[in-house]
């Protein structure tokens, strides 16, 4: 019974460690994660369109907004 209630016990320290660190790379990462994201539905890029862009940027509830071009690439160093 004592191995079971000491099992216990770590298992639930473990939990709440990993939940608090949760809550704090989730608090890190929510001042430059944007809460909408509008992507292609084919190809990499969406053409530039400065219309459209504005358009969105109408909306009532949208205060801010940037284009950004992500990829994924390796970088190798050699001396």
């Amino acid at each position: 019974m004592l191995g079971v209630a000491v099992g216990t016990m770590a298992l639930v320290v473990v939990m709440s460690a990993f939940n608090g660190l949760e809550n704090l790379v989730e608090s890190l990462y929510s001042s430059f994660d944007a809460d909408i994201r509008i992507e292609a539905k084919e190809g990499k890029y969406i053409p530039e369109n400065a219309d459209l862009f504005s358009s969105v940027l109408d909306i009532e509830d949208i205060s801010f907004g940037s284009n950004v071009l992500e990829e994924t690439v390796l970088l190798k160093y050699e001396e």
